[in-house]
């Protein structure tokens, strides 16, 4: 180690395994009173990696979904709030807001004809088929089709492998 670098304490790296992975490094090596390299540096050799999944709802954006999700179209809202759509559905599920009655009374007939114009945009979905059609005629099993043994141990090899990655990034909390 470096003479002028300062050895790291029990409480600073407590501080970096709870805030590293939720909050900007810059932000964590301010209160640390580190600077952003030595901060990065610390959580590789601790393992620490970022939270990249999710969407973290602050309460801003929390009082526009109730403020605004029963009166306004939800194309404008997750605009508004900064989330897809889906996104915020599942919020307003989760915190069970509905639609007023009003609103989807007025705009039945918009919501209805944007629907079907998505339809006839976008044409039919690629995974739904009339009764009786085929993906792939040609390259399906046929009846008393049986794999291979090749393949069934390439297949179980593999599930093996994925099962041991879990196992390990389960054990270390990942």
């Amino acid at each position: 180690m470096n003479p002028t670098q300062r050895a790291w304490t029990y409480n600073e790296e407590w501080i970096l395994r709870q805030e590293y992975p939720k909050k900007p490094t810059a932000e964590v090596a301010k209160i640390l009173r580190r600077s952003i390299y030595a901060v990065n540096v610390k959580a590789s050799h601790l393992g620490l990696k970022k939270r990249h999944y999710g969407v973290v709802w602050t309460d801003k954006m929390l009082k526009l979904l109730r403020d605004y999700y029963p009166t306004m179209t939800n194309f404008s809202l997750s605009r508004l709030v900064g989330v897809s759509q889906r996104t915020m559905i599942r919020k307003a599920r989760e915190l069970g807001l509905e639609k007023a009655d009003d609103f989807m009374e007025i705009n039945r007939k918009s919501i209805s004809e944007s629907i079907s114009a998505g339809v006839r945009r976008h044409g039919p979905q690629p995974t739904h088929f009339r009764k009786g059609e085929r993906a792939n005629p040609d390259g399906e099993f046929r009846p008393g089709h049986r794999e291979s043994p090749e393949v069934k141990a390439k297949r179980s090899a593999s599930l093996k492998e994925t099962w041991k990655r879990k196992k390990i990034l389960k054990r270390y909390g990942l």
